[in-house]
């Protein structure tokens, strides 16, 4: 649904032709400067298939104080609203990128929904407690899908560091579930604040030095 910002490549038709709204972008009267890797994927998108390669690895910098990072998070909400109303208005429905996008929103919908039904509907209105489930098959979920971090070793980084970062994963599912989840809904109702909000003064973070990476 969206390229690799870091790690991604178009064929130059794809910009080209688009080189003007790509520059000229507003949304509600004001301009936009982020989200670009998912514009560019858009445009793709309107042309043919963009696809992964599972074997490509990008190395990034990530936020390292919290207010950047809900900063960062709240852009990337904004700017995947922003995406959502161009796929509605200007993708095809032959498009298979049409639909995903779709059900992606129509998941999250009644991922609230059940949330607030299974935690407040059946406790006042039935008085009965959310099932066990609720608890740890997110947790398992979460484990499941960083297990593949497990296999990507960088040379500046021991290999109890990534198990250790694995085993928080519930930490991560608990944010999620309540702070990025409040994140989510405000940056989707405040969509039209185009701002970049960091790197006003410059990029926040820095590499000394780029990982190498020993296996995957």
């Amino acid at each position: 649904m969206v390229n690799s910002g870091p790690l991604a490549a178009y064929r130059a038709e794809v910009v080209r032709d688009n080189l003007g709204s790509y520059l000229g972008e507003t949304f509600m009267g004001n301009t936009v400067m982020f989200s670009d890797d998912s514009l560019l994927t858009l445009y793709a998108q309107e042309r043919g298939l963009t696809v992964q390669q599972p074997s490509a690895i990008v190395f990034t910098a990530m936020p390292e104080k919290w207010s950047h990072f809900t900063c960062i998070y709240l852009r990337w909400m904004r700017g995947s609203t922003i995406r959502s109303v161009w796929r509605m208005r200007y993708l095809s429905p032959a498009r298979p990128a049409f639909w995903l996008h779709l059900m992606r929103w129509f998941q999250m919908v009644m991922t609230q929904v059940v949330t607030v039904w299974l935690l407040v509907v059946e406790p006042v209105a039935y008085d009965n407690l959310p099932p066990l489930s609720m608890i740890w098959v997110p947790f398992l979920l979460g484990w499941a899908l960083g297990l593949r971090d497990l296999g990507i070793i960088c040379s500046d980084e021991r290999i109890r560091s990534r198990a250790l970062t694995w085993a928080m994963m519930p930490l991560a599912i608990v944010m999620a579930w309540t702070v990025l989840r409040w994140l989510r809904w405000y940056g989707i109702f405040t969509c039209a604040r185009t701002g970049w909000n960091t790197r006003q003064n410059g990029a926040e973070v820095a590499l000394d030095t780029p990982p190498t990476p020993v296996a995957a």
